[in-house]
């Protein structure tokens, strides 16, 4: 996959069509460079676990909300995201 250039001012707008149009995988890629740039970007963690979600990378999906939950208790949203991809992984404790 090649890498995709971005104009300055339009990194939000670029990755946001991306996964408008369902292109998840370049999503992840570019999400993926800027989370090793700025570890705690909420915003990269956010989108980075909504696109593997949607690619049914649950497991990846799971790393990214537990993140968050840990970087932000009090979005309970996370919380949720967090259960519904560990339940998509088949990671959840069996009674």
């Amino acid at each position: 996959m090649t890498l995709t250039t971005i104009k300055d001012g339009e990194y939000t707008a670029t990755v946001y069509k991306m996964i408008k149009d369902g292109r998840y995988g370049e999503a992840i890629h570019i999400l993926s460079n800027e989370l090793q740039k700025q570890m705690k970007s909420r915003a990269a963690l956010s989108l980075l676990g909504y696109c593997y979600y949607h690619m049914q990378d649950f497991t990846n999906a799971a790393e990214c909300y537990e993140q968050l939950t840990q970087l932000h208790p009090e979005v309970e949203e996370y919380r949720l995201y967090y259960a519904q991809s560990l339940y998509g992984a088949c990671a959840y404790p069996r009674p």
